[in-house]
């Protein structure tokens, strides 16, 4: 196995186009698991939560987060895009300031069909609903 590190400048630009690399990253390995005939489950069923202590941790393939069962957000909207995007629905992943309010720290979704997805929210990441809305306003 290879294990690659990159330093990316922390604008909205390059954070999307890396994590778009690892979105495409994801797909490929989608397919092989499934010609293998040992799909993986989809992000939801697959019983991964978010978990603010892997806040810092490198960006992670969907086989290392299964393994773990923990994710932080770009690697789990790097999953959902994947794993939409394979199922014939268009999805990227976006990002946006964190609510933080650390400059320089994003927030990772997913932009697809239905609207924008937050799956570290749906997984179990706390959120002030009333300031994300407010951050939000202003980038959606």
């Amino acid at each position: 196995m290879l294990q690659a590190s990159l330093d990316i400048p922390a604008d909205k630009a390059s954070m999307e186009a890396a994590l778009e690399g690892l979105t495409r990253l994801n797909q490929v390995l989608l397919r092989e698991a499934k010609r293998r005939g040992r799909p993986f489950p989809s992000l939801y069923r697959s019983g991964v939560r978010y978990n603010v202590k892997d806040g810092f941790a490198a960006w992670r393939t969907i086989p290392q987060i299964f393994r773990t069962k923990t994710g932080i957000c770009s690697g789990l909207a790097a999953w959902r895009a994947a794993e939409l995007r394979e199922s014939g629905h268009p999805a990227r992943v976006i990002v946006r300031p964190s609510l933080s309010g650390i400059a320089g720290r994003w927030h990772a979704m997913v932009r697809c069909d239905t609207g924008i997805e937050d799956p570290s929210a749906r997984l179990g990441m706390p959120i002030d609903v009333a300031r994300a809305k407010r951050v939000n306003r202003r980038y959606l």
